[in-house]
C-alpha cells in the first residue's frame, strides 16, 4: 500500500510539474534605449542616457538592465561647463504588462546600484554609490513578431542628491 501511495504522489507531483511548466511559455527581451535625462534638484543640466536590458516576461516582466548617464553639466557658477557627472548603474525591476492590440505597456519599479563620478576640468574630484528605487513606465508598439519599437519613462529617486527623470526611445527584439 505505500508504494502504491508513493507511485501515486509522484505521478500526481510530475502533473502538476508538467503542467507548470506548459502553462510557463514566457518570452526573452532585449531592450536597447537612448535617451535623454533631467535632474529635478541638485543644480544640472540634463545629459544623454544609455540603457540596454534584458527580460524575461510571463504576464509580469522581470527585468535586469544597466543604465549609463553621461554629461551631466552643472547649471550654475562661472566653470559650469567644466563640471561634469557620469553616472553608470544596474538595475532589477518588475513590471506589469498590459496588451493593447499591437501596443503594449509595462508599468512597474524596482532598485538601481549607481556609481557617480564629479570630474572638475576632466579630473575626478568625488564619487558616490546609492541604491535607489525607481518607477518605469515603457511603451512598445510591435513593428513584427520579434521586433518592436518602444519609449520609455523612468523616475529614478535620490543619486548623489537628484532625482532624475529618464526619457529614452529605443528598440526590441523578443524571442
Amino acid at each position: 500500500m505505500n508504494k502504491i501511495f508513493r507511485t501515486s504522489l509522484a505521478a500526481i507531483a510530475a502533473t502538476f510539474m508538467v503542467a507548470e511548466v506548459s502553462q510557463a511559455e514566457g518570452i526573452f527581451h532585449l531592450d536597447a534605449g537612448l535617451g535623454v535625462v533631467q535632474v529635478s534638484s541638485g543644480g544640472f543640466e540634463g545629459g544623454y542616457v544609455v540603457d540596454p536590458a534584458i527580460a524575461y516576461e510571463d504576464g509580469l516582466v522581470y527585468r535586469v538592465g544597466a543604465l549609463a548617464i553621461r554629461d551631466l553639466r552643472s547649471s550654475s557658477g562661472s566653470d559650469k561647463s567644466e563640471t561634469e557627472i557620469e553616472v553608470s548603474a544596474i538595475y532589477f525591476g518588475i513590471s506589469k504588462a498590459l496588451d493593447i492590440k499591437r501596443l503594449k505597456a509595462e508599468v512597474g519599479g524596482g532598485v538601481m546600484f549607481s556609481n557617480a563620478q564629479a570630474y572638475y576640468y576632466d579630473e575626478k574630484v568625488g564619487e558616490d554609490s546609492e541604491t535607489s528605487p525607481y518607477l518605469n513606465v515603457k511603451f512598445i508598439f510591435d513593428l513584427t513578431k520579434f521586433l518592436s519599437i518602444q519609449t520609455d519613462w523612468k523616475y529614478i529617486d535620490d543619486i548623489s542628491g537628484g532625482d532624475f527623470h529618464v526619457l529614452e526611445a529605443g528598440v526590441r527584439f523578443s524571442f
